[in-house]
């Protein structure tokens, strides 16, 4: 062996390919001496599988590898002789992993779906990656462990749809998805409520909201047994939030019955999913009952009523409500099946008053099922008390007094008599006794006199008074008759802005003793009660003091006799409402309205109420409407139709307010004049002046007229006056600089004084150009037409710019405005059209116009139009001799005559004339001696003057021979039409006309044929498109002439011809009620044609005898006794005419037909093995009767739609790929015939069959705590319902075995809710497929099982007793029958927000670590299986708080106490109650701010006082302080003086104090001694102060202070007083200015009087005033200026005067021994 070899080993290894299970790998290699190569793969998992592979290529592949799993890979060269090279370089591959498998969904629910799966058989790899995909969620990927086989997706959209596949992940490699599975997460449960307005006796229902999220399809509604949903399925709407639902039919009033709502997501199968049910019970409403009154209960103050129980209501208990006052004996009586019950209300308070009593019958004992029936309410009132006569004043008149009383309760009571005082009359003397509800009236009518006091009794009788009966002790009762209203009538000299006013008259014989008087609110009656004097006395009255003008107030007026407050009465007020006068208004012109025939104004609000503004227009002038009064805005108002344009008119303003009006406001102004109309003054136009006249305008009142000339120009006259009687003005501008410049000069009209009344026009203008040179025209014939003429001119020389051309009236310039060409040559035209009267003489106007538009003298040339021409020209008559024509004259202008004539169409004759026609009334001429037959040209010609107009030319014709030898045929039976022939016509005969009439003169279309004229014997046309069977007539006539150019016609000749009739049509065979013996024939009279009757023949087809050939008149006949089967042709022909005249046939309309065969027996219809698809059918041929086949047709019986039809020879057939469950219906009939001739059917013979109906697949299933909700997918085909069994699995004492069928008529039902069942327990389900009615059928059966939902928790309540502040304890209860596992309980914090929870085997827990102060919502779930009940009722339960911190006393008074205290802990959010002992006064507390005020609290009084935290109503444990009020301040101090003491006394102050500080401080104390100040103890209130100075200013102060511990002091009571004192001394001497001396200071009106400090003597005291004595010299009159009692000083030049500030006031007292100067100001002038 050669040992090199083993060095050659493979290079480049690399992996090209790799799988679950393989790895494939090549190399490269010299290939020298080697036999194989080796490959080995070696796995890093201990777990995987080891590989090699041997192969002689550089390319190979490692099998039987471990998915998932990381290989190092080596490959060894061998050599022939087994030497093995070194391996090659390492290659890692990782093999794929294989997926999971088994993926299905566990659970879902809501947010989240619970997967699991089958690992993969290789356990090499690392972990899975789950993803889940949706259309409105993107989606993602999650992780999980390698040692699970399922997961959980949380977070989902509920109701939505997902596809979940799972990939193995292995290292850097993944497998390929496992297969997708699709679920749809469950929508939310909706909370229903109940619709209390559509809950009746039969009827409950709900609403409710969808889920914002929820992504749903339906909601469908399922009813407790005997209730129908009014819609089993809600569809959902997008934007929709809220539903609702009802059940109805129920049987029995206040049942509890239940409806039950679950939201569908999704369609079919998997894509489906269903919420929880949500379901609610609900009593339907009981019936109300009937209340009946119970009398021996009702009392004056107690009503009472009993009942009777509405038969087969179920009702738990009645409710009894009194109406406002009342109490009820017992407002529950509980059902107890007694047929009557009985309730009360008592305690009302007032006897006789109407009150109620409700009783309502209630179902069930607790919302929300609980239903109360429509109350039943009956209205009694209590038993009056005794009788009580009150005066009636609605019956109390002039005439009348009346009472009115009550029965006596419980008085038995007959009658009561009525007597009435001299003069009055009973209107019933006795009044009988109703009962105690009624209240009773009398009345005493007829007396004579108003006003005056009468009296009426009343009395009661028990019984009868003749007999055992007695009365009552009379009442009797005094009352005035009500005195007569008077009459108001408005005091129009009193009204004013702020007043109205009254007077009236009393009335004659009325006993009146005053009248009173009101005023409406804002308003005082001058005098309130006005006196009766006398009859024959006006009195009167006024309201005043309104604030607001124009505003409705009122008076009334009142008559009264005798005293209001006992007998009196008072009439009928008499009430007058008055506007006071509303403000003037102020209207000023308005220049806006101003017009030539209207003034116009406008004003603004002038305050007050005022309605409107009436206008006042001068005679002839038409106001504006009332103007309504708009506050705070203008208001305007015109009179239009004013006669006088320019006149000076007056309009009037009066404000109006309700019945008052104001003084009118006036305002006058002239109207405007109208503009004048300016014409031209052309006498006075020049080259440097324009002119203009004008006529005044009739009727305007003018002043003058303004003139303005346009720049340049000035005007003669700027001012023209008006002159009465002078019509025409005139105004001119001279000046202007430029010749033929236009210029403007405007005229304006003034009327009156414009700064006044005055108004002026509108500005009338006129634009003027001065003038320019003339030209010379020539007439241009070459343009001149019935509508223009023209002219031709060269320039004239000068300058010219432009020329105008302008036309007479009704011609328009071609070209109005032509250039100037620089050329003396250039012939200039001009041209007039659109002139509309030809042949008139019309005008054409030329005129240049210079650079500056200067208009030259105009050229004119008179031009006759040209004349219209005749038209319609049309020849009248012709023979063959003459023509006779006429024409229409020219339709406008002028002419003269007319030139007319004619020429022959060979041109040998001519000839022509003229025909004189000034007057216009030749329009017709006749030439005479013509050739027949010729065509002539007539030509008229239409002359005016000079001018002619275009020739009117029209060919005509002289009239030809007649034809003959006329001969008619029709030779074709089909072809409706007639052959003519005729000899021609040997003379001018261009062509011939035939027509062919029928009998009626209706000529055929088209009118007629022309056939041309030729040179032969014969000649020969046809009328064809004929009407059939019709009688013709056939005309032909000679013709010369062409189409268009003039024919004549001779005479025609006329002959008659009959038509072939049409064939019949519609031709109908039938054997009436499939006869075998009778054909009936009918057939459709042809359209468009004339028939007369028809012929009908009968054959046998086969052999071709006639059986029947008949003539008749009606389009049908029978042809009977027949042969059955056989077949028969049938013939019928129309005919026109008789056997009197020409009878035509038509061609025959044919047809077979056969006889009806007999139909089959023994129909036989099976569903072979059940079959869900297949119907077999089998039958016996039928006897007697020739059969050449089956036909065989199934039907869908209830849709009618055909599914096969089919024809065989065989007596049997199967109907295969049916539908299943579905009822068809089949037909077989017998045929002869085929389908090359008639074939015919039997009569069917039928029957019915139904094919199995499918089984349902069971999809999904939901529960609630006493329903399971089973959803299936539709299954194929039809059903009419199912039938649904369930048992217990696990609530064996209970495993009885229930079923239920459902009807699906709609083949919509896709789940059911079974009810009644026992909660938390698990139910095996089992599904048939039903189609009934008709052969009733069932599927297989499909089963499922699920578990109710475990019952809700009840009564969770707090266990007060285990209460602390960081735990609390709950209980609850369950229903006994519900199977449960564990509760779990939920509770989470107001503060301490994080949700919790935990366990618990038993019907209580204790929760622990919880935040002190916080209150705790807690809820409890029930748990069986995988069920979870809904939440309890959360209960709340709070524990105990924290303490506050350190309670400190921030202020004190006489009466408050303010405190603040720490927070109990950081972030507390307690309340807080604080508590002081006393416990008098109040408290205000403030927790957010942890303050808290006592008020009104005792003096100098020591509290204790506690704060405590609260929390939800729990306190904690208090924290105290201590805190004394201050002690009362005394009050009234006296004090008495003397000249060295004073004795100061005060009341004794309030509440509690120890006793007091006094001080005194004296203004000065110059003996410098010391104030003794005996203070005195407690409950002395007087006090000796000894040693002070005389007549000095003392303060006092006393202090109250309270025992120890928390002393506290008074506010300080202070008062001064003055020791006792003598005079003043005099100041020095008088004040005289000098200059020595500063003084006094004078000033023009002021003398300053300057002291120095030792001017005053305050040794007796401190000085409080002086007195400044001026006097004038040479009069003994005095000036004093008195300073008050305290001179004040303003001080002057103070700045280093210590203690005192610039500008300061002091008292001389205070300022004497300082430095300074002081002024006093003399406020008198002084010279």
């Amino acid at each position: 062996m050669s040992l090199k070899h083993a060095f050659c080993f493979p290079a480049n290894v690399n992996v090209i390919d790799y799988g679950t299970d393989y790895i494939t790998v090549n190399w490269t290699h010299s290939g020298e001496h080697v036999d194989e190569f080796v490959i080995t793969a070696i796995a890093t998992e201990n777990e995987a599988a080891n590989g090699t592979e041997t192969v002689n290529i550089t390319r190979g592949t490692v099998d039987g590898l471990t998915p998932g799993a990381e290989y190092t890979i080596t490959v060894v060269a061998v050599s022939q002789d087994d030497v093995e090279s070194l391996p090659s370089d390492e290659v890692i591959q990782r093999t794929i992993p294989e997926p999971p498998y088994n993926v299905t969904v566990e659970s879902y629910n809501t947010d989240s779906i619970h997967l699991r799966w089958e690992p993969p058989l290789s356990n090499v790899f690392t972990h899975y990656n789950v993803t889940y995909v949706a259309d409105s969620d993107p989606g993602m990927t999650v992780t999980v462990n390698k040692s699970t086989t399922e997961s959980s997706l949380t977070g989902l959209i509920s109701g939505e749809t997902y596809n979940i596949t799972i990939k193995t992940i292995s290292g850097d490699e993944s497998s390929g998805a496992s297969d997708a599975v699709v679920q749809t997460t469950e929508p939310n449960s909706v909370v229903l409520a109940r619709d209390e307005t559509q809950i009746t006796t039969d009827t409950i229902a709900v609403t409710w909201s969808s889920y914002s999220g929820d992504i749903v399809d339906t909601y469908t509604v399922q009813c407790s047994s005997n209730g129908t949903a009014e819609e089993a399925t809600v569809d959902y709407v997008n934007g929709t939030d809220t539903y609702s639902a009802k059940c109805t039919g129920y049987e029995t009033a206040g049942k509890l019955e239940n409806i039950t709502v679950t939201a569908v997501s999704g369609t079919s199968g998997p894509s489906q999913s269903l919420s929880e049910p949500s379901m609610i019970e609900i009593h339907t409403k009981p019936n109300s009952v009937v209340l009946a009154r119970n009398d021996s209960q009702i009392t004056n103050d107690t009503i009472a009523v009993i009942w009777n129980s509405n038969a087969g209501d179920e009702v738990s208990y009645y409710t009894v409500e009194c109406s406002d006052g009342g109490t009820p004996g017992q407002a529950m009586i509980i059902y107890d099946n007694t047929v009557t019950y009985s309730a009360k209300c008592t305690g009302y308070g007032t006897a006789g008053k109407l009150e109620n009593i409700t009783v309502t019958a209630v179902s069930g004992t607790s919302k929300p099922s609980q239903s109360e029936s429509e109350p039943s309410k009956l209205a009694i009132h209590t038993k009056p008390k005794s009788v009580t006569l009150a005066r009636d004043e609605t019956q109390i008149t002039n005439d009348t007094i009346a009472v009115t009383w009550s029965s006596y309760s419980g008085d038995i009571v007959n009658t009561y008599t009525v007597q009435c005082s001299s003069g009055g009359t009973a209107e019933e003397a006795t009044v009988d006794y109703v009962n105690d509800t009624v209240t009773y009236s009398a009345k005493c009518t007829g007396y004579g006199t108003a006003g005056k006091l009468e009296n009426i009794t009343v009395t009661a009788v028990s019984g009868d008074i003749n007999t055992t009966g007695s009365e009552s002790e009379p009442s009797t009762m005094d009352i005035h008759t009500k005195p007569n209203s008077v009459t108001l009538a408005r005091d129009d000299s009193q009204i004013t802005t702020d007043t109205i006013a009254v007077t009236w008259s009393s009335n004659s014989g009325d006993i009146v003793d005053t009248y009173t008087v009101q005023c409406s609110s804002g308003g005082t009656a001058e005098e309130a009660t006005v006196d009766y004097v006398n009859d024959t006395v006006t009195y009167s009255a006024k309201c005043t003091g309104y604030g607001t003008a124009g505003k409705l107030e009122s008076i009334t007026v009142t008559a009264v006799s005798g005293d209001l407050n006992t007998t009196g009465s008072k009439s009928e007020p008499s009430t007058m409402e008055i506007n006071t006068i509303p403000n003037q208004a102020d209207p000023v012109r308005n220049d806006n309205l101003v017009t030539n025939t209207t003034i116009g104004v406008k004003w603004t609000d002038p305050g007050g109420n005022i309605n409107h503004y009436e206008i006042g227009c001068p005679d002839g002038g038409t106001p504006s409407a009332n103007v309504t009064h708009t506050p705070d805005k203008e208001m305007t108002a015109q009179c239009t139709a004013l006669a006088t344009p320019g006149g000076l008119y007056s309009i009037t303003v009066t404000s109006v307010s309700g019945n008052s009006k104001s003084d009118p406001a006036v305002t006058s102004m002239n109207t405007k004049p109208n503009k004048v109309r300016l014409e031209r003054d052309d006498d006075n136009i020049t080259n440097d002046t324009i002119a203009v006249t004008w006529n005044s305008n009739s009727g305007d009142e003018v002043t003058y007229y303004t003139v303005e000339c346009s720049s340049g120009g000035t005007a003669e006259d700027s001012r023209v006056d008006y002159v009465n009687g002078t019509d025409t003005y005139s105004a001119k501008c001279t000046g202007y600089e430029t010749a033929g410049k236009l210029e403007t000069i405007t005229v304006t009209a003034v009327s009156g004084d414009l700064s006044t009344t005055g108004s002026e026009s509108e500005p009338s203008m006129m634009e003027i150009h001065t003038e320019s040179n003339a030209i010379t025209l020539t007439k241009d014939s070459e343009y001149v037409t019935t509508t223009s003429i023209a002219v031709t001119w060269t320039n004239p020389g000068g300058a010219v710019a432009y020329y105008t051309v302008e036309c007479s009236e009704g011609g328009t310039a071609e070209n109005g405005s032509i250039p100037y060409i620089d050329n003396d040559q250039h012939e200039y035209s001009g041209k007039c059209i659109n002139y509309n009267n030809p042949g008139n003489l019309e005008t054409i106007n030329v005129t240049s116009i210079n650079a500056d538009n200067h208009r030259g003298e105009t050229s004119s040339m008179e031009i006759n139009t040209e004349p219209l021409p005749v038209t319609d020209l049309t020849k009248v008559d012709a023979t063959t001799a003459f023509i006779e024509f006429s024409w229409i004259e020219p339709e406008s202008g002028t002419w003269s005559g007319y030139d007319v004539g004619y020429l022959s169409e060979d041109g040998t004759q001519q000839f022509s004339e003229y025909l004189s026609d000034d007057v216009h009334t030749i329009t017709s001429h006749t030439f005479n001696n013509l050739t027949a037959g010729v065509l002539y040209d007539i030509t008229v010609i239409t002359v005016s003057g000079e001018e002619m107009s275009t020739n009117e030319t029209e060919p005509m014709r002289t009239i030809p021979n007649a034809v003959t030898d006329l001969v008619l045929t029709t030779p074709n039976q089909t072809n409706p039409e007639i052959v003519i022939m005729w000899s021609p016509v040997e003379d001018e005969v261009s062509h011939y006309r035939v027509k062919c009439n029928d009998s009626d003169d209706v000529t055929t279309e088209p009118d007629d044929q022309i056939i041309p004229h030729e040179n032969v014997t014969s000649l020969t046309t046809e009328c064809s498109d004929l009407f059939p069977g019709r009688l013709y007539n056939v005309s032909v006539s000679s013709i010369s002439g062409y189409e268009g150019v003039d024919e004549t016609e001779s005479e025609p000749i006329v002959k008659a011809k009959r038509t072939h009739p049409k064939p019949v049509t519609s031709l109908s065979l039938t054997s009436p009620d499939n006869s075998v013996d009778t054909i009936h024939v009918s057939w459709t009279a042809p359209e468009d044609s004339d028939v007369d009757g028809y012929r009908v023949v009968c054959t046998e087809t086969d052999s071709g005898d006639k059986i029947d050939d008949v003539e008749v008149t009606v389009t049908n006949y029978d042809f009977s006794g027949l042969t059955a089967g056989r077949l028969y042709t049938i013939d019928v022909y129309s005919y026109s005419g008789s056997d009197n005249d020409e009878k035509l046939y038509s061609v025959n309309t044919t047809d077979v037909k056969r006889t009806y065969p007999k139909p089959v027996t023994s129909l036989s219809l099976t569903s072979p093995d059940n079959s869900v698809d297949t119907i077999h059918v089998s039958w016996t041929a039928p006897e007697d009767s020739d059969v050449d086949g089956y036909r065989v047709v199934c039907t869908e019986t209830d849709s009618g739609d055909k599914i096969d039809d089919v024809e065989v020879t065989v007596t049997n057939y199967d109907f295969s790929g049916l539908t299943a469950g579905r009822l068809y219906t089949i037909d077989v009939y017998s045929y002869s015939g085929s389908d090359n001739d008639e074939k015919l059917y039997s009569v069917n013979t039928t029957d019915v069959k139904r094919t199995y109906p499918n089984s349902v697949t069971i999809t999904s299933t939901s529960t609630t705590t006493d329903s399971l909700n089973v959803t299936w997918s539709l299954p194929d085909g039809n059903w009419t319902g199912y039938r649904i069994e369930y048992v217990p699995q696990d609530n064996l004492a209970n495993a009885v075995l229930r079923r239920e069928d459902i009807s699906d008529p709609e083949q919509k039902i896709v789940h059911h809710t079974i009810y009644d069942l026992y909660a938390g327990t698990l139910y095996n389900v089992t599904i048939f497929t039903v189609s009934s009615g008709i052969d009733q059928l069932e599927s297989l059966p499909d089963t499922t099982e699920d578990r109710t939902v475990p019952a809700t928790a009840y009564n969770v309540t707090e266990v007060e007793s285990s209460k602390t502040s960081y735990s609390l304890e709950f209980s609850w209860k369950i229903n006994t029958t519900s199977l449960h596992d564990y509760y779990e309980v939920y509770y989470r914090g107001q503060l301490d927000t994080s949700f919790r929870n935990t366990t618990s085997d038993s019907e209580n827990v204790s929760l622990v670590d919880l935040r002190a102060g916080d209150t705790y919502n807690v809820t409890i779930i029930t748990i069986s299986g995988k069920k979870r009940s809904a939440p309890s009722e959360p209960a709340y339960g709070t524990t105990t708080p924290l303490s506050p911190g350190a309670v400190s006393v921030i202020d004190v008074t006489e009466t408050e106490i303010k405190i603040q205290w720490a927070q109990a802990c950081e972030n507390c959010t307690y309340d807080y109650y604080v508590h002081h002992e006393p416990e008098d006064g109040e408290v205000d507390v403030d927790s957010s701010s942890l303050h808290a005020k006592l008020y009104d609290l005792n003096h100098g009084t020591l509290y204790n006082i506690s704060v405590v935290s609260i929390s939800n109503d729990v306190p904690s444990e208090p924290t105290y302080t201590l805190a004394r009020t201050l002690p009362d301040t005394p009050e009234n101090i006296t004090i008495e003086t003397g000249m060295r003491s004073l004795n100061v006394t005060w009341d004794e102050p309030e509440g509690e104090y120890a006793g007091y500080n006094i001080s005194i401080e004296p203004s000065t104390n110059r003996a410098g001694k010391d104030i003794i100040v005996d203070v005195p103890d407690k409950g002395i209130e007087e006090c000796i102060i000894t040693e002070c100075d005389p007549y000095t200013n003392y303060k006092i102060t006393i202090i109250v202070h309270s025992d120890e511990p928390n002393q506290t002091f008074s506010e300080p009571a202070v008062s001064h007083a003055m020791t006792e004192t003598a005079p003043p001394p005099p100041p020095r001497n008088n004040i005289v200015p000098s200059s020595s001396e500063s003084d006094i200071e004078v000033s023009q009106t002021t003398i300053t009087v300057l002291f120095t400090d030792d001017y005053f003597n305050d040794s007796n005291g401190p000085l409080l005033n002086f007195t400044v004595i001026v006097t004038e010299d040479g009069t003994e009159e005095v000036d004093k200026h008195l300073n008050g009692e305290i001179p004040r000083v303003y001080c002057k030049d103070c700045e280093n005067v210590p203690g005192i500030e610039e500008g300061e006031v002091k008292t001389w007292a205070e300022v004497q021994n300082t430095p300074a100067r002081y002024q006093i100001d003399y406020p008198y002038d002084y010279p």
